[in-house]
């Protein structure tokens, strides 16, 4: 409760300020709370910010970044459940396909395209 009071509002927030544009988001937004999520070490606050990413940004965000995102997976702490995160991402994508003017064969390919990469990634680093 505590931390979506302190992390999630300020990220919706943060995806509604105006100028927020998609290289913005690119280059400053995601790199610094991807870093910050990362170095917080703490499994729940992982799970909690990677999840509240998903749901405060625009999926035109996610799709212009989602290689950035799945990278990170790999960097998270190895008790975070990734593939809940994963499918969170690949559902949300899905839901916005027809907003995003994509048809299932150009979204689908290329969340599989990313998300092999990071299974395959996840299986080393858990090895």
């Amino acid at each position: 409760s505590n931390l979506k009071e302190l992390v999630g509002a300020p990220l919706n927030n943060l995806s509604h300020i105006s100028g927020l544009d998609l290289d913005l988001y690119r280059q400053v937004v995601l790199p610094r709370i991807l870093e910050q999520t990362v170095n917080c070490k703490d499994v729940m606050a992982q799970e909690y910010l990677m999840e509240a990413i998903i749901k405060a940004f625009a999926a035109d965000f996610h799709l212009s970044s989602l290689q950035m995102f799945l990278e990170t997976l790999v960097h998270l702490q190895q008790e975070v459940n990734s593939s809940q995160i994963l499918m969170s991402m690949m559902h949300r994508l899905s839901t916005s396909a027809d907003a995003l003017k994509l048809s299932e064969s150009d979204s689908f390919p290329l969340i599989h395209h990313y998300s092999s990469d990071v299974v395959r990634l996840l299986l080393q680093t858990s090895m």
